[in-house]
């Protein structure tokens, strides 16, 4: 199964499902349970739609979170070079 992994970022529909789906658990843990049950849905259906929010506002500054950074391509070039060295000599 391939992740709703777009460039670096969760994919915009995942996002806004993620939010709802959140949105939702804290409703039916509230609306439905009663006690402890109340309090844990509503903290996982809190953490839930925070992971679909912040990852929307991750992708709208343009940040990727999800994919592999240029440092560590340049880092892994640099490894590479050493490693060639290495075998020359």
């Amino acid at each position: 199964m391939k992740y709703p992994i777009k460039d670096g970022n969760i994919a915009p529909f995942t996002l806004d499902l993620l939010v709802i789906i959140g949105l939702l658990v804290i409703f039916i843990g509230i609306k439905f349970l009663n006690g402890w049950a109340a309090y844990t849905c509503a903290v996982i259906g809190l953490v839930i739609g925070a992971i679909g929010a912040y990852s929307g506002r991750a992708a709208l500054f343009e940040l990727r979170p999800f994919g592999e950074s240029e440092w560590r391509k340049a880092k892994r070039t640099y490894e590479e070079k050493d490693q060639s060295s290495k075998s020359d000599k």
